[in-house]
Order: C-alpha cells, then structure tokens, then sequence
C-alpha cells in the first residue's frame, strides 16, 4: 500500500529530483574550498540534507525487481537495502 513501484511516476520524479541534487552537490561541494557564503548557499545546504536524509527513507518504500519479479514486500525491501547500499547512504 505504502510500497511505491519501481517504475513508478512519482518514484521517477523522485529520482530526476536527486539527480538534480547529485549535480549541485558535485558542482558546489568542491567550491566550499573557497568558502563562499550566501544566504542561497545556507539554503541549499539544508536542501541538499534533507533530500538525501528523505532518500534513505524512500529507499526503505520502494519496490525492488530481483530476477524479473518485482517485490514489494517491505521486509525484503529492507534487507537487500541494508546488506546493499545503506552504508554508504549513511
């Protein structure tokens, strides 16, 4: 009920938006050398924080496809994310 489909619309746009994040993150963090301060910057720290914190929680509600089946059962969900690719989400 709660599990959101692999190739689902909102499950897309979730990913287009930390895509967009992944690509301010790459462009910005090696700039923090500079230590540039602005208000936009302030911001977008706690954006980029909050988007990657959410992502983690996402992960643990969205199905997975493991040999052609898609699996939407949250316990399976769980396990592979936390013996996968949680450490280094953390």
């Amino acid at each position: 009920r709660y599990v959101l489909r692999p190739g689902s619309m909102k499950g897309m746009l979730w990913d287009i938006q930390c895509a967009f994040v992944m690509i301010y993150d790459m462009v910005f963090i090696p700039l923090q050398v500079y230590n540039l301060e602005s208000v936009f910057l302030s911001a977008m720290d706690w954006v980029t924080a909050a988007v990657w914190s959410l992502d983690i929680c996402v992960t643990f509600f969205r199905g997975i496809e493991a040999g052609g089946v898609t699996d939407m059962r949250l316990s399976q969900i769980s396990t592979r994310y936390l013996r996968g690719w949680f450490v280094l989400d953390v």
